[in-house]
């Protein structure tokens, strides 16, 4: 519910999940059973310079352009909130927010050798900064972005002192039948005191669209570090984005380690029915990196690989929607596991499927 005063938005959204069946661990990011989903306030700050000023303060959902970096994994049980404070400016064509969010609360640590306060660790937590703009300036789209995250001592490595930044830019255009999308991010900070991190990441689509009918090719690089005893880190930071649906719908890769390119197609079936239709070659940057999962968890590193490939996938889905504000979505995903990744899946088809109903009203 929203409650709404002379420049200023109150909002609370409570969410409860629940989760039935075998499988031992599902795909979820937040507490089940019922729980505060979202809880903050937005305050008008009045105009500047043209721009419409306004600050929001408490649990909320943060995106950034196509939900690389930041998105609200709306796919996962739950969904996705953060505790944050932001500040948004909007003006006719165009706006800009940005603020900090807290990943992780900071606590004070004691290792097992310590009895005084002088050798306890303060930890600030997990925090991550960013900016985002978007500039229409014509048929194109400019929305540069600057991300930094700081990650500090935790109860497994009380000398953590992880500091990264991502400044980067994306440029989407169209007209009546080509789009188009091209994206490019460089990261420089320390991986630790001791070593530097520096990586990045390249990302291009080019496509057709007509009436409901829409095709493309994509592709995305992101690096991977072939050597974790250097001083340099060149693994790609890939964040907190939006995984469901960027890489297909397997969820079978993560935004490290990883080259993409997918053949994307769009179709309509009958008047309320439309196909979605895609095809993705998976392979690694370095053969000899770690593998990572759609969010961004280490899988381990493959020692002695020289296969690149990871394998492909073929994702459908169908949308139906019969009545206005009603909307069935069923999809279905196939990855044929090669190289590296037949270690941790096997070598056989792995087959996944849902079925999503969207009632608003």
């Amino acid at each position: 519910t929203t409650w709404k005063w002379e420049g200023v938005t109150a909002h609370v959204d409570l969410l409860d999940a629940r989760v039935w069946g075998s499988e031992v661990s599902y795909k979820t990011n937040k507490d089940t059973l019922t729980t505060l989903y979202a809880g903050n306030v937005e305050i008008a700050l009045g105009n500047l310079f043209g721009s419409e000023l306004s600050t929001k303060i408490g649990r909320q959902t943060i995106t950034m352009n196509d939900q690389r970096y930041l998105g609200n994994g709306a796919w996962a049980l739950g969904g996705r909130t953060f505790d944050a404070a932001i500040v948004k400016s909007k003006w006719s064509t165009g706006f800009w927010h940005g603020g900090v969010m807290q990943f992780n609360d900071g606590e004070t640590y004691i290792p097992e050798d310590c009895d005084t306060e002088e050798c306890q660790v303060d930890s600030q937590g997990d925090l991550l900064w960013y900016w985002n703009a978007e500039q229409q300036m014509g048929s194109a789209t400019l929305k540069p972005y600057i991300l930094h995250l700081r990650q500090n001592p935790n109860e497994t490595d009380f000398e953590r002192e992880r500091r990264v930044t991502s400044p980067g830019v994306q440029i989407t255009g169209s007209n009546n039948t080509v789009f188009y999308m091209l994206e490019g991010t460089y990261q420089f900070g320390q991986a630790s005191p001791e070593v530097n991190h520096q990586a990045w990441m390249g990302a291009g689509e080019l496509g057709f669209k007509k009436d409901r009918f829409k095709t493309s090719l994509y592709a995305e690089h992101n690096s991977g570090d072939a050597d974790p005893n250097d001083d340099v880190d060149t693994a790609m930071e890939a964040f907190i984005g939006r995984y469901h649906g960027l890489r297909g719908l397997g969820d079978q890769v993560g935004g490290t380690n990883l080259q993409d390119v997918a053949l994307k197609i769009t179709a309509p079936l009958q008047e309320s029915w439309t196909a979605h239709l895609q095809f993705h070659n998976f392979q690694m940057d370095q053969a000899s990196g770690s593998l990572y999962t759609f969010n961004s968890q280490n899988l381990g590193r493959v020692e002695g690989n020289t296969e690149t490939q990871l394998g492909q996938e073929v994702d459908l889905v169908l949308i139906h929607k019969p009545f206005q504000g009603v909307s069935l979505k069923w999809g279905h995903s196939v990855f044929l596991p090669e190289g590296a990744k037949v270690n941790y899946v096997g070598s056989d088809p792995v087959h996944f499927s849902y079925l999503w109903m969207v009632v608003n009203r």
